[in-house]
This record gives structure tokens, C-alpha cells and sequence, in this order.
């Protein structure tokens, strides 16, 4: 994979985020800084000071410039990238905020600080707020194409309708789960769970598949985007899930013989069918699952990778490391 270039943060890179058109890159620090880059380069493009103790996630807007970030001080920001400006704050409602993401249409953001989750108007105008929910929210994601956000906590994922203060439904089991991922035609909801298990939801039914056997806890997910295959993480292999109907139950998963250590990111390509994967070793590894298990391309060793991220073109991909490394590679097939 050919790198097009590199950059550098104070330290380990806790989140990345494009803007719509991909022309920039938002990526944050584990102590709090904010960098813009420019897509094509690397140059700074803005700084924001992040958040106090330091930032945990960030959403940029699909509608525009408004990149939203939450962190460690309790407080969610909203920065007008454009204008180079904080554009709107506010507390979340704990100590801690965890989870921060636009509504598909970019008009709503959620918030999950603590057992609650907050929606707030792009404006600064707040909505609604969710709870307690049984214990702390460690995930949230919207449902395709809708105003639907699914909440992870204990025993439970609870699906709320941004215009209901009533939950619209509510998934139970006995386990904590700590990622989600809707499938994009919305059929599935899957969870990556802290007791090395993985979940899958039939939404219509509420009927619900377990896949076990993980060496570890799983926190990394991702569906390609015909919605049939879901990826993975929980160990050194990455495991795709057959996904297509009946469902994944009694299929054998493809196994990618990823990493030496443990995998930490996988991510598809929005509209093709590329995975790439990224480990503690420092090792990026593409693949196409569908057609072989066999790795496209790979890169050598080097720091944890902490963050992977395709750009809208699925033609370069973005990558960063436990040390502050930023790269850009360009992904030949």
C-alpha cells in the first residue's frame, strides 16, 4: 500500500472523522487536542483545544462543517470547522461523556454520558434526554436512514425514536455489551459483548443469535455495505459472519488470519467490498473476505494501530497509532 503522506499528533489517536466530501480529516488526542488535516497533504487545515482531562470521541456532520467532540470534562462541543470557531457547548448530563454521533440526516446529536443519553438540535437546542438507563451507556448508533438510536447498557439495548420519550423498543439479555452496529439496510443490529460473545438482532422480530468463542472481549464490528457480512474482532483472527438470510446461526464464520496480536480496528469500505484491519503490532492488512481469505496487501510493524477509516473515495484509507502517527495510504486491488 502506497503511503501518500504522514502526520503527527502529541499522542495516541482516540478518534478520527472526515467531512462528507472528504476533502478533511478531524483527529484527536488522547490528552484533549483537536487537529484539522487536509485530506490531500496532511497540512493543518485548524486546532481546537479539545476537552479538559482529555476527548474521547468525535461525529462530524453530514451536512456540513459542524464537527462534534465530547471528552473526559463532561461537556460536549460543537466546532464550525469553516469558521475555525467553538460554535456551541454544553454539559453532558455526568462526569464523563463516552459516545458522541449525528443523526443520518445531520440535525440531531446524541450524547451517552453516564446512564443517560441527550439529544440536542445542530442550533445548541436541547431535546431530549434518555434514563437512567440500567447502567452506563457505552455505545450509541443511529439506525440507517432514520431518527432511531440504539443505546447499549446492561441486559439491554433500547431502541429510542427521536420524536418519543417513550422507548420504541428494548432488546434483553443477561450480558454487557460494549459496541453496536446496525446493518445499512437496518434488518440486523449486532453487538461486540465484554463476555467474548457477539450478538445479532433480527430488528422486526427481536429474535436474537449468539456467537461465542471469542478469545476476548469483542469492540470491534463493522458490516460491508450489501449488508450480508459482518466482521469481527475479539482476538488476533478476524471472524466474518455470514449474515445473508436465515441468519448467521450454525454457519461457520470465515477466519482471517490477521495479526500476531491482538486486532484493534476493522473497518469496510462504504460501497465495496474491501475490509481492512489494523493490530497491536502495527500491521494494516486488507482483504476482500467475499472472494478469499487470503490478505490483498499488507504493511510492516510498528505502533499500535488505534483508529482505521476509509475516505468516501474507498480509495485511500486513513490510519492512526497509540504514538500520535496519522497515515494515509492509498489501497491498490
Amino acid at each position: 500500500m502506497p503511503l501518500l503522506w504522514q502526520a503527527r499528533l502529541p499522542d495516541h489517536v482516540i478518534g478520527l472523522a472526515y467531512r462528507a466530501d472528504g476533502a478533511l480529516v478531524a483527529a484527536a488526542a488522547v490528552s484533549g487536542p483537536i487537529y484539522i488535516l487536509r485530506a490531500v497533504d496532511g497540512k493543518p487545515h485548524a486546532q481546537f483545544a479539545g476537552h479538559g482531562f482529555g476527548t474521547t470521541a468525535l461525529s462530524w456532520n453530514t451536512d456540513g462543517d459542524l464537527l462534534a467532540s465530547v471528552g473526559q470534562d463532561g461537556k460536549v462541543h460543537v466546532w464550525d470547522v469553516g469558521r475555525k470557531a467553538l460554535a456551541w457547548s454544553a454539559d453532558a448530563p455526568a462526569s464523563w461523556a463516552e459516545r458522541v454521533c449525528w443523526s443520518p440526516d445531520g440535525t440531531i446529536l446524541a450524547v451517552a454520558a453516564g446512564k443517560f443519553v441527550r439529544l440536542w438540535e445542530h442550533t445548541g437546542k436541547l431535546l431530549k434526554t434518555y434514563g437512567p438507563h440500567s447502567s452506563t451507556v457505552l455505545d450509541i448508533a443511529w439506525k440507517p436512514a432514520t431518527r432511531q438510536l440504539a443505546a447499549t447498557s446492561y441486559a439491554r439495548v433500547t431502541l429510542w425514536d427521536a420524536d418519543r420519550a417513550e422507548p420504541a423498543r428494548v432488546y434483553q439479555w443477561q450480558g454487557s455489551s460494549l459496541a453496536l452496529a446496525w446493518s445499512p439496510d437496518g434488518r440486523y443490529l449486532a453487538t461486540g459483548d465484554q463476555d467474548a460473545t457477539v450478538h445479532f438482532w433480527l430488528t422486526e422480530t427481536g429474535r436474537d443469535y449468539m456467537m461465542s468463542g471469542y478469545p476476548r472481549k469483542v469492540k470491534e464490528l463493522s458490516w460491508d455495505a450489501s449488508g450480508r457480512w459482518l466482521a469481527t474482532g475479539g482476538g488476533s483472527q478476524a471472524c466474518v459472519w455470514d449474515c445473508s438470510p436465515p441468519g448467521p446461526k450454525d454457519r461457520e464464520p470465515l477466519i482471517l488470519e490477521a495479526h500476531d496480536r491482538s486486532l484493534t480496528a476493522l473497518v469496510y469500505q462504504h460501497r465495496r467490498e474491501l475490509l481492512a484491519t489494523g493490530g497491536q503490532e502495527g500491521r494494516i492488512t486488507i482483504w476482500r473476505p467475499a472472494r478469499s481469505t487470503h490478505a490483498i496487501s499488507t504493511t510492516g510493524e510498528g505502533p499500535a494501530i488505534t483508529q482505521l477509516a476509509w475516505l468516501p473515495d474507498d480509495k485511500t484509507l486513513f490510519a492512526g497509532d497509540e504514538t500520535g502517527g496519522i497515515r494515509l495510504f492509498q489501497v491498490l486491488e
